[in-house]
């Protein structure tokens, strides 16, 4: 299931050139297979932001929830079991409705698209060699450290610097840094760049789920 975040819903029911064209796929597919999904939550932001103007759709909030359920996202409520998981998420802001919407996608096991998900700004052929090359050699690993290592090793092979402060030195010199290279694996295992731990991530996944979403990269 993909979960679209609130201005991910917004620029994708509005046909906003915000939107990436692979986000728009994937959630054209997804609306296809009757597997899009939408947090009520995302609803309350909506109404919020055309109440204090910093949104000016052409319709009402309650004419945008029923825009986007007619366009084909299911709206999944916010239930109590959800609102405590979102207020045990580590590693997350306190936004409320970002840890509700992380929360809903967590436990519907859905893939949250956000607006930070497009590529990073990264190479598509250099996303998808990274992500295939990641999964040919993951390694399930209980150590954190070992773990982590793991990406740092794959990322100097692709070469990434070792460093936010090193590619900030010479930005030319490198596709991007550490940071970025996790960052693929984070959109890649949770749908967004914001979420918890990535290493606890992929452990609560387990080794076949890490390597199926991971693998989704490189179609």
């Amino acid at each position: 299931m993909i979960l679209l975040d609130t201005h991910v819903a917004l620029w994708l029911t509005l046909d906003s050139k915000a939107l990436g064209k692979q986000s728009r796929r994937i959630a054209r597919q997804a609306a296809a297979a009757n597997e899009l999904a939408i947090s009520a939550m995302s609803f309350w932001e909506i109404a919020l932001l055309i109440a204090k103007r910093r949104l000016r759709p052409p319709e009402t909030a309650q004419e945008m929830r029923r825009r986007i359920i007619s366009e084909g996202a299911i709206e999944l409520p916010l239930t109590g079991e959800i609102a405590i998981l979102a207020g045990e998420l580590e590693g997350l802001h306190a936004d409320p409705a970002d840890r509700f919407i992380a929360a809903t996608a967590i436990a519907h096991d859905a893939t949250l698209v956000t607006a930070d998900d497009a590529q990073l700004g990264l190479p598509t052929d250099l996303v998808r060699s990274f992500a295939g090359a990641f999964v040919a050699n993951y390694g399930d690993l209980d150590d954190a450290a070992q773990w982590f290592q793991q990406v740092r090793d794959l990322a100097e092979k692709f070469g990434f610097a070792s460093s936010a402060k090193e590619y900030k030195q010479s930005p030319d010199a490198y596709p991007g840094s550490i940071r970025e290279a996790s960052q693929l694996i984070r959109v890649a295992l949770t749908g967004s760049t914001k979420s918890p731990d990535l290493f606890q991530v992929a452990r609560t996944l387990g080794r076949d789920e890490v390597i199926r979403r991971v693998s989704s990269l490189t179609a």
